[in-house]
């Protein structure tokens, strides 16, 4: 029997790499934190199931064995040792059976009941992998349904992990690697039957384009193989673990092949079957299609130009910022006097005035009185204090100075309003008359003017000669009859 850190190795990559395409055609399918939970469930169940593949009496390796535990009527209970079998270490597993562990770490298919503490009432089974997959293991993934195309690509890929070699590296190039993808070897987006049409461009450009494939325990591993100017280029890495993306990329190195960044940008000839309607696969980097003729294209890592990055096999438009200069999807544009945006720099760039809501660039905006504005409304609808220069709504609280219009703030700061006139003025443009009142002094000009006497100012009527009615009452009562401009002749 094959170990069962293989076999269990081999389904639970099989089955995670599945999940993992599937969650890439559904982004909404689940988090990362259900597909870590999901991922545990998977491991727990083989492990404590003790997996296996019956290697000696099915060389396919279709079959697994393992082993189910007759249901007990009581419940067990933890218990550390087990009688007798002192020089034996022992483990016991969610199910309440104990394991013999070895020396080495792996258990072994002898298993005792955790309560009455001897050998376990087990059953051993053995079955195709598909319909364990479907029977056992199905239940525990939990958040996802698995159909019969997933479970025949699960089945596929296990079997290409269970009996290929080891650490080997291939690359494919035509029908066989067509071939890869349509047997569900890789769990991806172009995998399974209905994507082969996708795979055309690939396949008929074998001097252009390969797939770098190899297995490890750890997992499997993909990445596309460019040939450019005699020079190869590894693509983006697909692996279900850092480790197996790791190896694929030392492996290329010990090539000498140039790796993603590396590409250049350049333009490939690509044959094509059908023009502008061909099929084409989701291609991570050189991805931008130019010049479209019947049997052929221009492919290259810039744009413009349409773009193959469509899980459905059709090319789409692209766009490309004006302000950052990325790669915008048609879906995700936002255009604005001409020029296109990516979401992001057109949030920074473009928004909505709050009075006529149009929308304007920021830049353009003008806050009054605390909202945005655009030109057209601050010119037609806005005033400015002559005093703080802040712009208000024409319908705030604005007061006629004889500096213009002043906001509420800078008239109770720096204004008053003249007694006699009631004109709002500078304060420092008030002068004090004798009855202590403020005045400006277009009214001092005007209609006011100082006792020759006393020096105060008083309106003119109040005046006589020129002499405040105080003053006059204090020279006469003082006996003096000497009164500037009076004369005592008849």
């Amino acid at each position: 029997m094959a170990k069962v850190h293989e076999a269990l190795t081999a389904l639970y990559g099989a089955v995670t790499e599945e999940v993992n395409a599937l969650r890439t055609k559904d982004e909404d399918l689940m988090s990362n934190d259900a597909f870590r939970t999901l991922a545990s469930n998977v491991s727990a169940f083989l492990y404590d199931a003790g997996f296996e593949v019956d290697t000696e009496n099915n060389s396919d390796r279709k079959f697994v064995t393992f082993y189910e535990k007759v249901p007990a009527k009581h419940k067990h209970k933890a218990v550390d040792t087990v009688p007798g079998s002192f020089n034996t270490i022992w483990t016991v597993d969610p199910h309440g059976l104990f394991r013999e562990m070895r020396s080495s770490g792996t258990s072994t298919s002898k298993v005792h009941d955790a309560v009455n503490c001897k050998p376990a009432q087990v059953k051993q089974t053995t079955m195709r992998v598909g319909r364990f997959i479907k029977k056992y293991l199905a239940p525990v993934m939990i958040g996802v349904v698995l159909s019969d195309n997933s479970v025949e690509r699960i089945v596929n890929n296990y079997l290409q992990k269970i009996t290929s070699d080891v650490n080997a590296f291939s690359v494919l190039y035509g029908e066989d690697l067509r071939e890869f993808y349509r047997r569900g070897y890789v769990s991806s987006c172009m995998s399974g039957d209905y994507a082969c049409d996708y795979l055309n461009l690939y396949v008929d450009n074998p001097e252009v384009v390969g797939l770098l494939t190899t297995r490890q325990k750890c997992g499997s591993a993909r990445a596309l193989l460019w040939t450019i100017e005699g020079k190869k280029y590894l693509d983006r890495v697909y692996g279900i673990t850092d480790v197996v993306r790791q190896a694929i990329v030392d492996y290329a190195r010990s090539k000498g092949w140039g790796l993603r960044d590396s590409i250049p940008c350049c333009e490939l000839y690509m044959k094509i079957r059908n023009g502008a309607n061909s099929y084409w696969p989701y291609m991570d980097t050189i991805m931008y299609v130019r010049d479209i003729t019947e049997d052929g294209c221009y492919m290259c890592t810039d744009g413009p130009g349409v773009i193959a990055q469509s899980t459905e096999g059709h090319l789409y438009d692209v766009y490309t910022c004006a302000n950052c200069s990325a790669t915008v999807d048609e879906s995700d544009i936002f255009s604005f006097n001409g020029d296109v945006y990516c979401t992001e720099c057109y949030d920074e760039i473009v928004g909505e005035c709050d009075r006529c809501h149009s929308m304007v660039l920021l830049d353009e905006m003008t806050n009054v009185s605390g909202a945005s504005w655009c030109e057209s409304c601050r010119c037609n609808n806005a005033v400015t204090c002559e005093c703080c220069n802040s712009i208000f709504d024409e319908d705030d609280d604005m007061t006629q100075t004889e500096d213009g219009l002043v906001c509420k703030t800078c008239l109770n700061e720096a204004y008053n309003d003249c007694s006699n006139c009631g004109a709002w003025v500078r304060d420092a443009s008030l002068v004090e008359t004798a009855s202590d009142d403020l005045i400006c002094s277009n009214c001092q000009a005007t209609a006011f003017e100082r006792c020759s006497e006393c020096g105060k100012l008083y309106p003119e009527d109040q005046l006589s000669y020129g002499i405040c009615t105080e003053c006059v009452t204090e020279t006469v009562g003082s006996g003096t009859d000497d009164i500037q401009g009076t004369s005592t002749e008849a």
